[in-house]
């Protein structure tokens, strides 16, 4: 029997009805079950999307639409490089308050496939400083406090930079502003402070740098020539005191001084491998100075600009107009250091005198870790997912080398393979458990003191590092870290040596200059 014309389109119409609901299930069961391989270059990403800091990486840029899908309507368009925070995810598409499109600040959804992760969520507890940008179509008002109970201290045009140091809730504390923002309407720059310039910034052109990089120093006030800065009773805990005491010549009264750019020092004390840092971030008149663990914001940074004989003032970085300063001039015994306003008196006054022997301390450590290479013939074609070791192995060919020498056999990467766990071609981090190994985030920090501290100590134990970097595009790569041959109170990152599962780099450094932060190391 012939079909009639209404037939015919009854019929197409449920084939097309049937198709689009086939291609609606099979979405999900790829969005919810397989993430999405990173192109990156021999380089195996973390195990699914989280909440945090992203970064368009389309040419074409990508649509943000209503809901977590291609079905759903699109209310902009973001170009490629646009950065914004995602606080929500289902599968590979995450949701945003405050994203800059074509037609202005627009919120919804992405496809986290055509970004890269700059940054991860995580609690106020971890959270690092960083610059953001204000999103808005009018004005963002800074607060008293975390909340539009609080009162309003100023606002803030659509473009500021502000500089948060702290997150409570959605609300972040704008250090360069003095008050409290809501992050809904702020999207990720950078981890730098890139507010100095807006907020009376250092812009000093005076500044010295007379220290020499990696020597301990006494700093001695002018108004107490018998004392030098001192960690109340030895703390080494974040937040610990400092103030003025008599030189007894501890551990607790001497400061490392490590040179950074543009003329900023970090000091590290001695005792407890922490710096002077300014409470807070807050740059204000009696805000107390202590010691913290370093995270490179510019609480922690100092310029010296010489005050003759001798003396320098320590100006820090939060604001050129602020200096370190001894509490009421006094010459007591106790009393506290604090930031001030410049009032060149002999209360912002301090002597550096170079520790004896402090510059001296340096360690050879090499460790016999066996080389692997993921293109070896003999595995570089075992499937991992959809990929191969020879492809995207470098983490588990790193891995190898450390569990080989970890337990003093050969065990190749075919074989480690079999002992982690995978969706699809992403490493479950908690499965290196299963090769004796512990992980640690470091949520892509760049390289610093801490935690090639961190590497050089485990390496100390013997225990060989695989780290694993990533860089701005995307791409990611791990190589094991096999010693250390250098000055221990100023670590080097081109004093560590390297297995490389896919290149010729020997040292540490030459793997960052490709892939510059550190997300995770194994050990």
């Amino acid at each position: 029997m012939k079909a009639n014309k209404k037939d015919k389109y009854v019929s197409n119409k449920l084939r097309r009805i049937a198709a689009a609901m086939l291609a609606a299930i099979l979405s999900v069961v790829f969005v919810n079950y397989y993430p999405v391989f990173n192109n990156s270059d021999y380089g195996i990403v973390a195990e699914a999307y989280s909440t945090g800091n992203y970064k368009v990486n389309a040419s074409s840029g990508i649509n943000v639409r209503s809901g977590a899908g291609t079905g759903y309507s699109k209310v902009g368009a973001a170009t490629n490089g646009t950065t914004f925070t995602v606080d929500q995810i289902s599968g590979s598409w995450g949701h945003t308050n405050s994203i800059k499109c074509t037609g202005g600040l627009k919120s919804g959804w992405v496809c986290l496939d055509y970004c890269a992760q700059i940054s991860s969520g995580g609690s106020s507890g971890s959270f690092q400083a960083a610059t953001y940008k204000v999103q808005v179509n009018s004005s963002l008002k800074v607060r008293t406090g975390p909340g539009t109970n609080y009162s309003v201290k100023t606002s803030l045009k659509n473009g500021t930079y502000v500089y948060i140091t702290s997150k409570s809730g959605d609300w972040g504390y704008a250090s360069n502003y003095g008050g409290y923002v809501s992050m809904k309407y702020t999207t990720f720059v950078s981890y730098s402070n890139l507010t100095s310039d807006n907020s009376g910034g250092n812009s000093s052109s005076n500044y010295s740098t007379p220290l020499n990089n990696g020597t301990a120093y006494l700093l001695t006030p002018a108004c107490a020539t018998g004392n030098v800065l001192d960690v109340t009773k030895g703390g080494t805990h974040n937040g610990a005191n400092i103030i003025s005491y008599s030189n007894h010549g501890g551990a607790n009264q001497q400061f490392r001084a490590v040179y950074l750019s543009n003329g900023y020092y970090a000091f590290y004390n001695v005792n407890s491998n922490k710096v002077i840092d300014v409470s807070g971030g807050i740059a204000a008149n009696g805000t107390n100075i202590q010691i913290y663990e370093y995270n490179g914001t510019a609480a922690q940074q100092w310029r010296l600009i010489s005050a003759g004989n001798g003396y320098y003032y320590m100006q820090s970085k939060l604001n050129s107009s602020y200096y370190l300063d001894v509490c009421g001039a006094s010459s007591a015994n106790g009393a506290n250091i604090q930031l001030y306003q410049g009032n060149a008196t002999n209360a912002q006054k301090i002597k550096f005198t170079a520790v004896s022997n402090s510059n001296s301390s340096s360690s050879n450590i090499q460790l016999s870790v066996p080389s692997y290479k993921q293109g070896d013939a003999r595995w570089k074609n075992v499937k991992i997912g959809t990929k191969t070791i020879g492809a995207v192995g470098c983490i588990i060919t790193s891995i190898a080398m450390a569990y080989s020498y970890n337990t003093n056999s050969t065990v190749y990467p075919d074989a480690v393979k079999n002992k982690l766990r995978f969706s699809n071609n992403s490493i479950y981090w908690s499965s290196v458990s299963n090769c004796g190994l512990s992980y640690k985030s470091y949520g892509g920090k760049s390289i610093n003191q801490d935690i090639m501290r961190d590497i050089y100590n485990k390496l100390k134990a013997g225990r060989p590092v695989v780290i694993w970097c990533q860089n701005s595009k995307g791409n990611a790569h791990a190589v094991c870290v096999t010693g250390y041959n250098g000055n221990t109170n100023s670590f080097s990152a081109s004093n560590f040596s390297i297995n490389d599962p896919a290149y010729s780099r020997t040292n540490l450094q030459q793997h960052l200059n490709y892939v510059d932060k550190v997300y995770y190391i194994l050990y």
